[in-house]
């Protein structure tokens, strides 16, 4: 949570103008979700339905919505919409379009699923756009610390479910090292 507040801050968008997008919307997506969901009540002065309306969640059958046509679990009601208009997204390329969010926040395990176009879109969408893969282990990460860099020429704002290695910014040349946002086994210190 503290990442992902932080984030935010540097991200140079006020919290009302924020879009997150969540890829996975199982129970741990659900559960990140609303943390983040409660910050943006709490800090953001909004009403619990004006924060759930800068969310949106994809499952394995795409934009997380109510007019599907398939029977959504419990868990995944908080955050389905009803604002799509009868449209249906079904990857995550089109639900990026769609949703144009300021954060692409992954707990899929389907490793590489935000490749370099989905990353370079989030980079011509925001100037810092907040990128968390939180899936672990490193295999099933959305994306990696040097991807995530190299597609948005170094503008990211990242955290991962995993330890990646620091590396090199392409503009600036300088060695970063990326945030850690689980409670796994953290990088050793130098």
């Amino acid at each position: 949570m503290s990442g992902f507040i932080n984030a935010v801050r540097l991200s140079g968008k006020d919290l009302h103008s924020h879009r997150i997008l969540f890829f996975g919307a199982g129970s741990a997506a659900v559960g990140v979700a609303s943390q983040i969901l409660e910050f943006f009540v709490k800090e953001g002065n909004m009403s619990r339905q004006e924060a759930q309306k800068l969310f949106w969640l994809v499952d394995t059958k795409g934009l997380v919505t109510f007019d599907r046509g398939d029977k959504l679990p419990e868990h995944k009601k908080l955050f389905a919409r009803s604002d799509s208009h009868g449209q249906q997204f079904k990857n995550l390329r089109d639900c990026l379009e769609y949703v144009k969010p300021t954060a692409l926040i992954g707990l899929s395990s389907s490793g590489g699923v935000f490749t370099n176009p989905i990353l370079k879109r989030m980079s011509d969408l925001n100037e810092h756009p907040i990128i968390f893969p939180l899936s672990n282990p490193k295999t099933k990460a959305e994306c990696s610390f040097e991807d995530a860099l190299k597609a948005t020429n170094g503008s990211v704002l990242f955290a991962s479910g995993t330890a990646f290695p620091a590396a090199k910014d392409p503009v600036s040349g300088k060695i970063k090292v990326p945030g850690q946002g689980n409670n796994g086994k953290r990088r050793k210190k130098n």
